[in-house]
């Protein structure tokens, strides 16, 4: 079951974030896993502020589907974002969602929320 009123929150914007998650309810293992954050909800997926796409391959700089579960198997993923991704994300709630897809095509949304950050002290770079 989809969680609707998801929030992440608790990290400093302009820091590396984690976000990891775990799926169930699978009728198949999941194949990739979408991260959307937008402005408003009603953007288009284009007009993003940030979206990213993991796999059973790991890429350090997005992440990854750690376990792809199946039937009977909560799967576990991890979205990565970077400084540079996250520097923004104080100025006001964003609303996120994350969809997954399983290996035969089906569609899980398992997560629809706001993601917010707080607003560093020190703004130096170096």
């Amino acid at each position: 079951m989809p969680q609707l009123d998801g929030r992440i929150n608790g990290f400093v914007s302009g820091d590396k974030l984690e976000i990891r998650r775990f799926i169930g309810d699978l009728a198949a293992p999941l194949d990739h896993v979408y991260l959307t954050i937008k402005d408003r909800m009603s953007d288009a997926d284009v007009d993003a502020i940030l979206q990213k796409t993991i796999t059973t391959t790991l890429d350090n700089n997005v992440g990854q589907i750690i376990n792809a579960g199946d039937v009977n198997v909560t799967a576990e993923i991890v979205f990565v974002l970077l400084p540079a991704e996250t520097v923004d994300l104080w100025k006001k709630l964003y609303h996120y969602d994350i969809k997954a897809f399983d290996t035969n095509g089906a569609p899980y949304r398992s997560e629809l929320g706001v993601i917010y950050g707080k607003r560093p002290v020190t703004l130096a770079a170096s």
